[in-house]
């Protein structure tokens, strides 16, 4: 495999996981968002 295959490969990689990443933070920050709104509804 030459260098720009490896370069390619990584970037390529790296974009999906980022996007998986960002997916996540985003569910993670909803729920948590939720779980908040919740936790309020019941102290009050």
């Amino acid at each position: 495999m030459s260098i720009t295959g490896i370069k390619w490969l990584g970037i390529i990689t790296y974009h999906r996981w980022f996007r998986i990443y960002k997916r996540l933070d985003f569910v993670v920050n909803w729920y948590f968002k939720g779980l908040d709104l919740r936790l309020r509804k019941f102290n009050f």
